[in-house]
This record gives C-alpha cells, sequence and structure tokens, in this order.
C-alpha cells in the first residue's frame, strides 16, 4: 500500500458533559444532524457545527443508558427524541 498524506482543516472540538460509566454509550447522531448524549440523569442536545448545547433534557429518575432519535417518518411536533 502506498502511503498519501491528505490535508483537512477541521477544528478540534470538545463536547464537554458529566460523564458516568453507566452511560458510556448513550449517544446518537439524528437524521437533523444533532447529537444527542446522556450525561447521568440528563440528556444534551448538541448543535456539532456549532459545539453548542442546544437543549438539556433534565431530571430523569435514574441514569441515561441509552438514546435514540426517532426516524423521519415517525415524527411528531412534540417529540423528536425516543428513549430506548
Amino acid at each position: 500500500m502506498i502511503p498519501y498524506t491528505v490535508n483537512i482543516k477541521l477544528a478540534a472540538r470538545t463536547l464537554t458533559g458529566t460523564l458516568n460509566l453507566q452511560n458510556k454509550t448513550a449517544v446518537d447522531w439524528g437524521w437533523q444532524g444533532l447529537i444527542a448524549q446522556g450525561c447521568h440523569s440528563s440528556i444534551l442536545i448538541i448543535d456539532p457545527k456549532t459545539a453548542q448545547t442546544i437543549q438539556v433534557l433534565e431530571r430523569h429518575k435514574a441514569n441515561v443508558v441509552k438514546v435514540s432519535f426517532r426516524c423521519k417518518h415517525c415524527l411528531s411536533v412534540r417529540l423528536f427524541i425516543s428513549l430506548v
């Protein structure tokens, strides 16, 4: 295999949040381009283009262990994220 170099300019970004061993895999990248990340008993909705937290869903009774966006065809006006 011939080695090659690709020059791509990417800005390094860090998504901050409180981590817990139980929700280390609680992350999903939705069809609308947003990221849902579980942090203890909260869910952060993050815009990866700006690395800004758009919304925080708080006060779950237990640690969030899995998150999943609904499919594009399953959306209702009020609910756009489904907790599994």
